[in-house]
This record gives structure tokens, sequence and C-alpha cells, in this order.
């Protein structure tokens, strides 16, 4: 399981130039097969102009606005909240649906077995009736 980066924030006004600075720096730790290696630190910074941070904060604006809709629906789209036993067999129902994708797998998997080894019989009874009717006339 990968771990959250640690992420550290700056942002500064310069209310004389009119400019927004931001600074971003993420801390992660760099795994090989599970196996810590090293860290590695990333660092971001942005200049926004006046219309840039506009902009920004319009964009953040429209965001906010999207999301609290998302969540109003989301809310009323729940419906009766499940009781433990419905939990409980919905579990069950997701095992016994995993056991028949498996059962389907092996059935597909058997019938294209079966019909390989019809095919390899054929070919070598193929090619046994090729070689017979050459015989020593033709060396393969």
């Amino acid at each position: 399981m990968e771990k959250e980066p640690k992420i550290e924030r700056e942002v500064k006004f310069d209310s004389r130039r009119k400019e927004l600075y931001t600074k971003t720096s993420e801390k992660k730790e760099l795994e090989i097969d599970g196996k810590v290696v090293g860290t590695g630190t990333f660092d971001n910074t942005i200049t926004y102009n006046e219309t840039g941070i506009r902009g920004m904060y319009k964009s953040t604006q429209v965001d906010i606005t999207n999301l609290e809709r998302a969540i109003k629906i989301g809310k009323e789209n729940l419906g009766e909240k499940p009781t433990e036993e419905e939990f409980k067999e919905l579990e069950e129902h997701n095992k016994k649906q995993t056991r028949l994708k498996e059962i389907g797998k092996y059935k597909g998997a058997t019938d294209k077995l079966e019909k390989d080894e019809k095919a390899l019989k054929d070919l070598k009874k193929a090619q046994n009736d090729l070689k017979a009717a050459i015989g020593t006339r033709l060396k393969i």
C-alpha cells in the first residue's frame, strides 16, 4: 500500500505587483518491489498575474458549485440505509458471482482445450497421410 506523499504549500500575495506566488513541495518515498529505495522531493513554483488570479478564483468557484450539486444529488439518491443482514446478503451474492465467473472461465477453457486437442489430432493425421503419400520420393 502506497503512503500519501507529504505536501507542503506556501501562498504569498505581492500587493505592489499584484502577483500571487505559490510554492508546492511534495516529499515522496520511492519504492521498487515494495522496498523503499529513497525519497524524492518535487518542487513546483508558480507566479500568477492579476488575470490568472481572477481565472483561478472563478475556476475554483465553479468547481465548488459543481461539487455541492453532486453531493446534494448523491444524498437525495442514497435511499434507505441497508441493514447488516442485507450487507451480508450482498457479500454472499458477490462471492457466488465470483465463483460463477470462475466456473464460466473453466468451462470456456475446457471447451477450447477439447477443440485444440481435436484440431491437433486431425492435423497430425493429415501430416501422416501426407508423409505416407509422398513416401521416400521427397525428403521433408
